[in-house]
């Protein structure tokens, strides 16, 4: 039985203005090429809005000697290469296990303002409070 884990390699990608199109068939490229890599486990991408020009690419191999290997490889490499003037990289992670779907020190959390959160009193109350019917009666 195998101690490795599988490794997520998340990637920030800036697509250049007017190649939306074309960064969509590049990543569709991307993901036909790796689907028939050994240890290949899956891939994706997501825009952060529907405007944006910042994408998230995801993609899971089973262990780190699969991983290095499609990296290494002939084929990525002319991929990525294919992307030049396409897309910038900003970004690069790679998780082994789940965490990588939680927050991790030093990760950047949104603050909401004090203004929009109810009070704690109001809170308890729309936890605590009881709906149930008593007696006859229903109580809310």
């Amino acid at each position: 039985m195998s101690t490795e884990h599988p490794i997520t390699v998340s990637v920030a990608r800036t697509v250049l203005p007017g190649y939306t199109r074309q960064a969509s068939a590049w990543a569709a490229a991307g993901q036909e090429l790796a689907r028939e890599w050994p240890g290949y486990l899956g891939s994706g991408w997501v825009r952060t809005a529907a405007n944006s020009d910042e994408w998230n690419m995801l993609y899971r191999f089973a262990d780190a000697e699969t991983l290095q290997a499609w990296e290494e490889s002939e084929e990525r490499r002319w991929w990525i290469e294919s992307s030049a003037g396409l897309l910038e990289v900003t970004r690069v992670e790679r998780r082994t296990g789940i965490e990588g779907w939680f927050s991790q020190p030093g990760d950047v959390n949104l603050v909401v303002p004090e203004t929009m959160v109810p009070p704690r009193w109001k809170q308890a109350v729309s936890i605590f409070r009881p709906s149930r019917a008593v007696a006859g009666r229903h109580i809310s």
